[in-house]
């Protein structure tokens, strides 16, 4: 499988120094799977505290749920879920370009996306359930490849089969690149193994959660949504 570099980012102002906010928010080449850590932590940290009110909201209303409905809650719990990852995207994606955000405008936003997100995560389980079956191998290269779709979905406004789509052409090239960034994930979460190591696991593990909205923004920012059909060509006008 042939692995191809990225494509620097563009930055037509390299002559003057950006103020803080504004500094570039991602490398302008994959700096591999740990490199990545740096640029996904700064993204948490820019809105931490929305990313915290997510999940906190997240886990409160599913704990009620399975409390009140039992079984039903669970089945519930997954639309909650649906939703709580619209929010996700929406701050790591507002977080990665330096934009400030509040937990009730990411609601707000979340709720316009929610059907769709929960389209595409039923066709993203089917698809890798699927993967699963022939020996494993499959998921190994079809799960990496399918990394960024709800960032096409979101972020583009995108179709379920669209923006599964936009993420399979996206990631032609770095299926290993994005498998290393899940052996990073492992081996930040293997420091847990030790009482000791659990907090810190956590946090790294907290840290890298936007890590997928780094590679989205070096890989996909600036895909068109649709791409264009090709014009039928318009017979010249005869000359007076």
């Amino acid at each position: 499988m042939d692995e191809q570099p990225a494509t620097p980012a563009s930055n037509p102002e390299t002559n003057s120094a950006p103020p803080k906010e504004a500094l570039a928010s991602v490398p302008t080449s994959w700096p591999g799977a740990f490199g990545l850590y740096k640029y996904s932590r700064d993204a948490v940290r820019f809105n931490f505290w929305v990313v915290v009110s997510i999940w906190l909201a997240e886990v409160v209303v599913n704990a009620i749920l399975r409390t009140l409905l039992k079984d039903a809650g669970d089945a519930i719990g997954y639309l909650v879920s649906a939703l709580a990852s619209v929010g996700y995207t929406l701050v790591f994606v507002a977080s990665v370009r330096r934009q400030k955000v509040s937990f009730g405008d990411i609601l707000s936003k979340s709720l316009s996306f929610w059907m769709k997100m929960i389209g595409l995560l039923i066709l993203l389980t089917v698809t890798i359930i699927l993967s699963l079956i022939p020996l494993l191998i499959p998921f190994f290269i079809i799960a990496p490849r399918l990394v960024l779709a709800m960032y096409f979905l979101i972020d583009q406004d995108m179709g379920v089969i669209e923006s599964f789509k936009a993420s399979w052409n996206t990631t032609h090239g770095y299926t290993l690149r994005i498998l290393g960034i899940f052996g990073a994930a492992l081996a930040m979460g293997l420091i847990a193994v030790s009482i000791i190591g659990i907090p810190f696991a956590i946090y790294f593990l907290i840290m890298y959660s936007g890590v997928f909205a780094v590679v989205y923004e070096l890989l996909g920012k600036g895909q068109p949504k649709v791409a264009a059909a090709p014009e039928a060509a318009t017979p010249a006008a005869p000359a007076v």
